[in-house]
């Protein structure tokens, strides 16, 4: 994969190498956020290894009204998936958020002022989500979240994202000026809704520099409109940094 050069104005956090334990650190032992002992997950638990079945479910709102009225104009969407996206393989799935992933794409989310939909599985299940909230809460995201899909049926991802949108225009009004998924599963071979509205991460590497660009592009192409004005970025997310081979920790 390409490595972008480093230049003089301030940069985000990038990984160079492997994942390295931040020393000094009491209870850091990794840029992966654990779900807190009351959940009874066991930590970096593999997704075989978690009986759904026994986590309390979420019953929220599919439609966050209150967020949704307070949208002006048309939006911008991205549709968010968890495992494979915010996280991979390495850290296990299921129970883990990458901090450097969730810096990445909180960062795409700001610097296209889009708001988040969750279309991951996740949102079904209340200790998943409330772990996602509070991550995207540490970059100014969580209150960009609108809402999440519902559940058709298994593999019915496209269709629950078509779904929500229409059901947004119906009930709220709400235009959509553009709109991208960031998914690991192939949903432009799923539907070919999803045609040129999609971001594929792969399992192994999740979200990645490069797909902020990808996101941009897709997120962007819906608008007409040409503003020259810098787009700001959160200052929990904007930061100056040495190039290293370790991430930071959160």
């Amino acid at each position: 994969m390409q490595r972008h050069s480093n230049s003089t104005q301030p940069q985000f956090v990038q990984v160079r190498g492997r994942l390295k334990h931040q020393a000094g650190a009491p209870g850091r032992h990794s840029s992966f956020l654990s779900f807190p002992p009351h959940t009874h997950l066991p930590l970096f638990a593999s997704p075989k290894q978690i009986d759904l079945a026994h986590i309390e479910r979420d019953d929220s709102r599919e439609f966050l009204t209150e967020r949704i009225s307070g949208v002006s104009g048309a939006a911008k969407l991205i549709f968010l998936d968890v495992d494979g996206v915010l996280n991979t393989s390495e850290q296990h799935l299921a129970t883990s958020i990458s901090s450097q992933c969730l810096r990445l794409m909180c960062e795409l989310c700001i610097r296209t002022s889009s708001y988040i939909v969750i279309s991951s599985t996740w949102r079904k299940h209340k200790p998943f989500m409330t772990k996602l909230l509070t991550c995207l809460r540490q970059y100014d995201c969580e209150e960009r979240v609108l809402g999440k899909t519902c559940e058709i049926a298994p593999f019915e991802r496209p269709a629950e994202i078509m779904k929500w949108m229409k059901d947004a225009k119906k009930q709220f009004g709400l235009e959509v000026s553009g709109w991208v998924a960031l998914d690991d599963m192939p949903l432009e071979q799923m539907s070919v809704d999803m045609a040129n509205h999609c971001v594929l991460t792969t399992i192994q590497r999740g979200f990645e520099r490069h797909h902020i660009s990808m996101g941009e592009r897709i997120l962007n192409a819906g608008s007409a409109r040409n503003d020259p004005t810098p787009k700001r970025t959160s200052k929990k997310i904007a930061r100056t940094v040495t190039p290293t081979d370790s991430v930071e920790t959160m």
